[in-house]
């Protein structure tokens, strides 16, 4: 069928990439055609009758096939083995992490920053 995790070409210029796999869901990127990305597993809506493929970069979702039409927006270059696939998407989901944990890090220091200078200027 051609489709699964791995490095596909995107055909459909101006591709949208969506926050998550709902269609209704916000647009994080545009794809141009000739831009390759890297697919890290697959998932077909049967609501809407797509195919939709989860990128490692820009992180987010785009279609990768229209079923009624046969439409394909992007095409499988080179494929991933499934436990490829499942290495590098438990690679990109611990960055995903540790880069919401560094915000929340930060956040945290910011407010004890404002919370010891209001302590020194009310002593």
């Amino acid at each position: 069928d051609g489709f699964g995790p791995g490095v596909y070409a995107v055909i459909h210029d101006n591709a949208a990439v969506k926050a998550s796999v709902e269609l209704s869901s916000a647009i994080v990127g545009r794809l141009k055609t000739g831009d390759s990305v890297l697919v890290l597993e697959t998932t077909y809506c049967h609501e809407n009758g797509r195919l939709r493929g989860r990128l490692s970069s820009p992180a987010g979702w785009m279609t990768l096939l229209e079923a009624q039409s046969g439409y394909r927006f992007a095409v499988l270059s080179s494929s991933l083995g499934e436990q490829r696939a499942r290495l590098i998407r438990d690679v990109v989901d611990s960055e995903s992490k540790l880069e919401a944990l560094q915000e929340r890090v930060e956040h945290l220091r910011q407010a004890h920053h404002v919370r010891m200078q209001t302590f020194h200027e009310r002593a």
